[in-house]
C-alpha cells in the first residue's frame, strides 16, 4: 500500500512539475513571438517533451495559453500595486506623513522594478503589451481581471495627486499614456541598446526608476512646492 501511494505520489509530482515547466516556456515564446507565433511543435521542443502531453496537462496551444493568462492575472500585484496598498498609501499622504512626489514615486518605483527587475514579470509584462496591441479571443478575460483594476488603481493615484480641476477625460488620457510608459521598459532588447546598456543591472535599475518618477512628477504635474 505504501508502495503504491509513493508512486502516485511521485507521478503527481512529475507532472506538476511537467506543468510548471510548460507555464514556464508557454510564457517566454507567448511574449517573444505572440499566441500565432507559437506551434504545438515549438512548445513541445523548447519543453523537451512530446505534444501529446501539451494536450495532456492543458488541451492544447490555447488551453495553454488561457492558464499563461490565468497565471499572469493571478500574479498582478507583484508588478501592479494592489489597491489596499494604494489605499494605504493614500492614508499616509493625506495624513501628511508623505507627500504627492514620494506617492509617485513610491507607485511607478513596484510597477517599474517588476517589469525590468524580474525575468518571470518582464514575460508577462510584454504578453500585456501584446494583448493591449493586438487582442486575442482572451483578451475580455485579461481586461476584466487584470487590465481595468489596474487602471482603476492608477486612476485613483492620479486623482490623487493632480489638480482637483483635472477632468476626467484628462485623467483617463494620462493613465493610458502612463501604463504604456511603463510596460514599454519590458521591451529590454529595444530599451537597452538605444541607452547603451549591456542589461539591467541593479543599478541600471534603480537609474532608470529615478529618472522616470521625476519626469512623471513633472509630467502629472505634481512637483512639490
Amino acid at each position: 500500500m505504501s508502495e503504491l501511494n509513493t508512486s502516485g505520489s511521485g507521478n503527481k509530482s512529475r507532472g506538476e512539475e511537467t506543468r510548471q515547466k510548460l507555464l514556464l516556456v508557454g510564457a517566454r515564446l507567448f511574449a517573444i513571438n505572440g499566441f500565432k507565433g507559437v506551434s504545438m511543435r515549438n512548445l513541445a521542443k523548447e519543453a523537451n517533451i512530446n505534444i501529446a502531453t501539451v494536450g495532456y496537462h492543458f488541451g492544447g496551444k490555447l488551453g495553454l495559453y488561457e492558464a499563461v493568462l490565468q497565471d499572469v492575472i493571478d500574479h498582478k500585484h507583484e508588478f501592479f500595486p494592489s489597491k489596499e496598498n494604494l489605499d494605504e498609501h493614500i492614508g499616509r499622504f493625506d495624513s501628511g506623513e508623505i507627500s504627492k512626489g514620494d506617492l509617485v514615486r513610491w507607485y511607478f518605483g513596484v510597477l517599474i522594478n517588476a517589469i525590468i527587475g524580474d525575468p518571470e514579470t518582464e514575460w508577462a509584462s510584454l504578453i500585456i503589451s501584446r494583448e493591449l496591441a493586438v487582442p486575442s479571443e482572451l483578451y475580455p478575460q485579461l481586461d476584466r481581471d487584470l487590465l481595468t483594476p489596474s487602471f482603476e488603481s492608477l486612476a485613483l493615484l492620479l486623482e490623487t495627486v493632480m489638480e482637483p480641476d483635472a477632468s476626467r477625460e484628462e485623467r483617463i488620457i494620462m493613465v493610458i499614456a502612463l501604463m504604456g510608459m511603463a510596460l514599454k521598459f519590458a521591451h529590454s532588447k529595444t530599451v537597452l541598446s538605444r541607452v547603451g546598456w549591456e542589461e539591467y543591472t541593479p543599478e541600471n535599475i534603480a537609474k532608470a526608476t529615478d529618472i522616470l518618477c521625476r519626469r512623471i512628477i513633472g509630467f502629472i504635474g505634481c512637483e512639490e512646492s
